[in-house]
C-alpha cells in the first residue's frame, strides 16, 4: 500500500477542515518519527502555511501534551522551530 493511499498531504489536510467548515484544525501524527527524506517538521511547516492562507486557525501542541479545547490559544505557538 503507498503512503498516499491512506494519508493526506498537510495542503490536502488544510483544504479539507475548510471544506468541513473547522474554524480550527489541528494536524496529527507529524514529527515523532523520522519516516521520509523532508524535515522532520516540514509537515507541519506546510500544513501551518496552507492553514494561514485558507484562514483557518491551527492548534500545535506539544508531542504528548495533553490539549484543553476550552483553552485552545495555549497551544498557538511554534515550537518546532526551536528544536534544532
Amino acid at each position: 500500500m503507498k503512503w498516499h493511499s491512506s494519508h493526506m498531504f498537510p495542503e490536502e489536510a488544510a483544504e479539507t477542515a475548510k471544506i468541513l467548515g473547522a474554524k480550527k484544525a489541528m494536524p496529527i501524527h507529524w514529527g515523532a518519527f523520522v519516516l521520509s527524506d523532508h524535515g522532520w517538521d516540514d509537515s507541519v511547516e506546510r500544513f501551518v502555511k496552507a492553514s494561514e492562507k485558507l484562514d483557518t486557525e491551527v492548534i500545535t501542541p506539544k508531542i504528548g501534551e495533553t490539549v484543553y479545547l476550552d483553552k485552545y490559544l495555549n497551544y498557538q505557538e511554534k515550537w518546532w522551530q526551536d528544536i534544532e
